[in-house]
């Protein structure tokens, strides 16, 4: 059976809520988590959106909830993400990815404003990358504003559109900056 974005984003929850419910300090958390398969189990969901990256719009979507997985594991602790150790081949793919689109000019409105946003929070995550050269040129190259998505659109898309939806409704400014080459 292939996988579909709404197979994932549930398994995505699942996981979430596995996470959640495990407690302990961090170092018994982490090791509870890794016993029972969690770190595994959402590593094998990441896997999956990679594999669907060149599937047209469900790539598209793909794309960018593998995109946020990596980035939002380099920047939360993997007891509260539930997320550890995500395949490093799959990392340099969307990075690939995310450059092949910068050399095309091919981003939409939605990844464009989300790019924007990772890049603002966090560059050196992007900055560090030995791939994606067109990609660092354009995050660096930003000047105009994208609009907000509404919360709406967030609903059923794992732990992106959670992200989002707490982004969204914290007010924080009506547009983000920057432009997607």
């Amino acid at each position: 059976m292939s996988p579909t974005l709404e197979r994932l984003a549930a398994g995505e929850t699942e996981v979430l809520r596995r996470t959640a419910a495990t407690e302990g300090a961090a170092p018994e958390k982490f090791r509870l988590l890794h016993e029972r398969g969690v770190f595994t189990e959402y590593g094998s969901i990441y896997e999956q959106y990679v594999g669907m990256i060149a599937d047209g719009d469900p790539g598209t979507e793909a794309l960018k909830r593998a995109l946020f997985l990596q980035w939002y594991a380099q920047l939360e602790p993997a007891t509260s993400t539930g997320l550890w150790d995500l395949d490093d081949e799959g990392q340099d793919e969307i990075i690939r990815e995310l450059d092949r689109r910068a050399i095309a000019r091919k981003f939409d409105e939605e990844l464009r404003m989300m790019l924007s946003h990772y890049y603002s929070v966090a560059p050196h995550y992007f900055d560090s990358q030995e791939e994606g050269h067109s990609l660092k040129l354009s995050l660096r190259d930003d000047e105009e504003s994208a609009e907000r998505p509404g919360v709406a659109s967030m609903e059923r898309r794992g732990q992106m559109g959670d992200y989002w939806r707490g982004v969204l409704e914290s007010g924080v400014g009506d547009t983000f900056e920057g432009e997607m080459a």
